[in-house]
């Protein structure tokens, strides 16, 4: 029997003191990962509805617009000048929201507002489609000799014998059939010709105004809620992963539900000798208002910090230029106005290129 104080006890004993640590330390590394921290759960939930509701629409409105008459020129204008009114507007709000200390009521008033003005956007009426400028088999032919360069016309009816007109003295004789239609005509992502020219001004100016609104309201609903999240953190800034990775999942889910629930309604039809695809696209807009209103409802439980006791920066505008005029900033600046760059190309058009080669709307 060995001695209470002998070499080999205290060694058995301090190893049994360490395997019970070890197994203290896994027990609490298994119960911090089954542990909700409430303080971060709205943080979630509002990435998870909020982009859920992003996912909704976005990857679906170039094929909407497209679907309403506008040519690609016009959804780029549509496109474009989000970022810009986002960059002034996300300014003036994010400032009215430190100036007053109102940044719940600021992020409140912007998913509201975007909500209203978006889901407008989802109700305009399309353009009233203009008379064919010519038969649809003449329109057929003349669009298979421009794309393939050849008189190959066994695709579609040809041309009567009797017919005194050729297919050039078809296209010469029409009067509405302008230099510009053709133009068009070859271009299969354009299918502008085919509405009222007036109706379709009209239309997008109706659009312009919705979207420059609609994004002067929505700017500072990301800024916002970062700065919740970043607050709710209290300094544990390496969890803001775990939080902002739930606006991806919504983002994914809820795009390809909405894609398959548009596929649902899908019609395949021919407009003058144009093959021509029509999906309601109002589902989008009905997932987004839904969503986006679960979020303006947890809004309210986020935990904004109390600003009280902030302390106005004694930096001017003049030292926040010699900041961002380092290289370190710079180089970040630059890299944030590519990634800008091809993410626009990408929203813009990658989905109607999508479309153009036959994906269905689940795999947009």
């Amino acid at each position: 029997m060995s001695h209470p104080c002998s070499k080999d006890t205290l060694m058995n004993n301090s190893a049994n003191v360490n395997n019970g640590d070890e197994a203290d330390n896994h027990r609490k590394t298994e119960s911090s990962h089954c542990h909700v921290n409430k303080r971060l759960l709205p943080i979630k939930l509002f990435y998870l509805f909020f982009f859920g509701g992003v996912g909704a629409v976005f990857p679906y409105l170039t094929v909407y617009f497209k679907q309403l008459g506008l040519n690609p020129m016009q959804i780029g204008i549509l496109g474009g000048i989000r970022p810009f009114i986002g960059f002034v507007g996300g300014i003036f709000w994010g400032a009215i929201a430190d100036r007053y200390r109102a940044r719940r009521l600021v992020l409140l008033m912007s998913l509201a507002g975007w909500l209203v003005l978006l889901c407008a956007i989802g109700f305009v009426p399309s353009a009233n489609q203009a008379e064919c400028p010519l038969p649809p088999y003449v329109v057929q032919e003349y669009l298979n000799e421009s794309r393939t360069g050849t008189n190959n016309t066994s695709t579609v009816p040809p041309i009567s014998q009797n017919d005194s007109h050729s297919l050039q003295d078809s296209i010469n004789s029409t009067d509405r059939f302008q230099s510009d239609i053709i133009g068009r005509m070859t271009n299969p992502s354009d299918t502008s010709w085919l509405y009222d020219s007036q109706d379709l001004i009209h239309v997008f100016g109706v659009l312009i105004a919705l979207t420059a609104f609609g994004e002067l309201m929505q700017s500072p609903t990301f800024s916002l809620a970062d700065t919740a999240t970043l607050d709710c953190l209290q300094g544990d800034y390496s969890k803001y992963g775990r939080q902002r990775v739930w606006g991806s999942f919504g983002f994914g889910s809820s795009s390809f539900v909405v894609g398959a629930l548009i596929d649902l309604t899908r019609q395949d039809y021919e407009r003058c000798g144009m093959g021509m695809t029509f999906s309601d696209y109002h589902v989008a807009f009905y997932v987004f208002a839904g969503l986006v209103v679960v979020a303006l409802v947890i809004t309210m439980k986020i935990q904004f910090k109390d600003h009280e006791t902030d302390v106005p920066s004694e930096h001017n505008l003049f030292y926040l230029l010699k900041v961002l005029c380092g290289v370190s900033h710079i180089s970040v600046l630059l890299v944030a106005l590519f990634m800008g760059i091809t993410t626009g190309l990408v929203i813009s058009f990658l989905f109607w290129h999508l479309e153009k080669i036959g994906d269905r709307k689940s795999v947009v």
